[in-house]
């Protein structure tokens, strides 16, 4: 599971390093790849881990950490909506939205590589962890 974060991550250094006072069009630009991204890797993921890694966390004693990477996957899915929605309305406060969602994103992986999913490979039988390696989509 951690290889699937290294697009995401990836888009959050580029956005750590465009300045604040970037033309809007490079936003809107930056916007239109964390979306595409966020449709087609982000929420993919969240739903592997929501359905197949949680519940088996669950049973194993990491019922805290399950519910602090829900809280954290419907933020990021409201602060999608929130810098979607300004990408659409060509709002000048996209930048600061995009950046925020991505400071999020960054640090919920963090805590995902730190502290889930090391919990799961401490806790969770070899079986589980295959069983939810081969549930995930197949990348090109």
């Amino acid at each position: 599971m951690s290889s699937d974060h290294q697009p995401s991550l990836a888009l959050a250094v580029r956005l750590r390093r465009v300045p604040p006072h970037a033309p809007v069009a490079l936003w809107r630009e930056l916007a239109q790849a964390a979306h595409a991204l966020f449709t087609r890797e982000i929420l993919p993921h969240f739903g592997l881990e929501e359905s197949r890694l949680f519940p088996a966390l669950e049973q194993a004693g990491g019922g805290e950490l399950v519910r602090r990477a829900l809280e954290e996957h419907a933020a990021l899915r409201a602060g999608f909506e929130r810098f979607a929605a300004l990408e659409a309305s060509r709002d000048p406060q996209l930048a600061a939205a995009l950046l925020a969602w991505s400071e999020r994103l960054a640090a919920h992986i963090r805590f995902e590589e730190r502290e889930l999913f090391a919990f799961a490979q401490l806790h969770l039988p070899a079986a589980a962890l295959a069983a939810v390696a081969a549930a995930r989509p197949h990348k090109r």
